[in-house]
């Protein structure tokens, strides 16, 4: 408990570092381990509150630093996250809960860094045939309140990306069909299905450009 003390204190630090996004799937490892053990409960309830209150809401400010954490460690740590929701039979509702938000959160930093280009995913994502091009997507309605902050939030997604695509386009798109594939298919799948909506809801522009992949997983493609 002491060390989840340590690392909740470093997750709310205002200048949060790059490692940090090494945690996600060894955190979520554990608390799978320790859900289905009625002995570890205040354990599994401060991993869950670590993991969604804290490092789920983790920000890091530009520029992305290569030296502290490779583009390509993001990637793997993503790999890891969508492999123990396909593996883990343990772990109920916190656990599903958990792995979304691990899942949003390296999601939104490979964009916002610029190691993921939405425009880029999206146009990939489309199914064969459709002819549908990442530049034509929806534009999510907004409130006048909250029109700025949501313009903000766009323009920092497309920023971040760029024009020319990010780096981890292709295996992001990979680790994502394999994930849903095994969502729809495989008996106790720990992912959550709304991991989409959510990001419709937080990230548009990220979403829109992952809902066509959703789509086609739905409807068997």
């Amino acid at each position: 408990l002491r060390v989840l003390d340590l690392l909740d204190m470093l997750c709310g630090r205002a200048i949060a570092t790059e490692p940090l996004l090494l945690l996600p799937h060894p955190l979520l490892r554990l608390l799978a381990d320790s859900s289905p053990n009625p002995a570890h409960r205040v354990l599994t309830e401060r991993i869950g509150g670590l993991l969604r209150t804290r490092l789920g809401k983790l920000t890091l400010r530009a520029p992305w630093r290569p030296v502290a954490l490779p583009p390509a460690a993001l990637a793997e740590q993503l790999h890891s996250v969508l492999t123990l929701a396909s593996k883990s039979r343990a772990g109920g509702r916190q656990l599903g809960a958990a792995l979304t938000d691990m899942v949003l959160l390296l999601l939104r930093t490979m964009s916002s860094a610029g190691h993921l280009s939405c425009l880029a995913l999206a146009e990939a994502a489309q199914p064969e045939g459709t002819g549908g091009s990442a530049a034509a997507q929806p534009t999510m309605p907004t409130t006048p309140k909250k029109a700025k902050g949501k313009k903000r939030a766009c323009a920092s997604e497309v920023g971040g990306a760029g024009s020319g695509g990010g780096e981890l386009d292709g295996r992001v798109l990979k680790l994502l069909s394999d994930g849903l594939e095994a969502f729809y298919c495989t008996k106790n799948n720990r992912l959550n299905g709304r991991l989409v909506v959510k990001l419709l809801e937080r990230h548009p522009l990220l979403g829109w450009g992952l809902s066509p992949l959703l789509v086609a997983k739905v409807s068997g493609g």
